[in-house]
């Protein structure tokens, strides 16, 4: 009797642990999609009568990202992450007060278009502000052939934004 309830218990042991035999073995991560190279985007800004059209350049190494984004001739340094639920945050990398971020959607491993929303903020600076509207991203190729502009910060950006609206 203890022989037959020793041998159903290891039975039961066996089974629960998979057995060793047509089990599946680890799972492989998640791929990670591929954003790099230059975007054009589509900005729409309220008061602004015409959508801006930023460029995007987007090194990707992993999750992680690193880049330029020019809007009216500002350029910024960016950071980002890229989801593997198909979502990817980037923000600009800014000394100083304000912040401008965006989080866009996309779908597949290689998307060719992005949707989201950007956002600047600069709310407490010398020139305050809040400017956030709907962005669509274009693929335009590789990061080599993107416009550039002047070196800035979150501040020259916001000047430029209500010099667009007043002008």
């Amino acid at each position: 009797m203890r022989r037959a309830a020793t041998a159903v218990l290891l039975a039961i042991v066996v089974v629960s642990c998979g057995g060793g035999g047509g089990g599946s073995g680890p799972t492989a991560p998640p791929a990670i999609p591929s954003v790099a190279g230059s975007w054009t985007g589509t900005w729409s800004v309220p008061g602004i009568a015409f959508p801006l059209t930023p460029q995007f350049i987007i090194a990707q190494s992993g999750q992680s990202t690193t880049g330029t984004i020019t809007v009216l001739g500002v350029t910024l340094q960016t950071t980002g992450t890229v989801g593997t639920d198909s979502t990817f945050q980037w923000q600009a990398v800014a000394s100083g007060c304000g912040s401008f971020t965006g989080t866009d959607s996309f779908a597949g491993l290689a998307p060719l278009t992005m949707n989201g929303m950007a956002t600047l903020n600069t709310l407490g600076c010398p020139s305050s502000g809040f400017e956030s509207g709907p962005v669509t991203w274009s693929k335009t190729g590789n990061a080599e052939k993107a416009a550039r502009g002047r070196a800035g910060n979150l501040e020259d950006l916001l000047r430029a934004l209500r010099a667009k609206a007043h002008g």
